[in-house]
């Protein structure tokens, strides 16, 4: 499918994206990461379970920013990315964790 920004799917989502991050910083979260997780994927075939992709990577401070590495960034810089983030979301069936802390720096 044709990737458009204005479609209803990106709007619901950069919309949803938009209301986290400044409900957080409502609650005193100052600082974030938005970590891709397409690199934890793993694929497990377990006999008798249901096969399924499971993920998990490190947190908070060990969590790797897809753009900024191990530095935590401003809501002001996520807000600057929103779009990048939305295609990959709509586009590339990716996800991303958002890692948010109280403290500034």
């Amino acid at each position: 499918p044709k990737w458009e920004m204005d479609s209803p799917e990106a709007t619901r989502k950069k919309l949803n994206a938009v209301l986290l991050v400044e409900r957080l910083k409502a609650l005193g979260y100052k600082r974030f990461k938005v970590v891709r997780q397409w690199v934890y994927n793993m694929f497990h075939d377990i006999p008798g379970a249901e096969k399924a992709w499971q993920s998990s990577g490190p947190f908070g401070e060990a969590a790797a920013d897809f753009r900024f590495g191990l530095k935590w960034r401003s809501s002001a810089l996520v807000f600057q990315d929103m779009n990048i983030l939305v295609f990959d979301v709509v586009q590339n069936r990716e996800w991303f964790d958002l890692h948010a802390t109280l403290e500034g720096g």
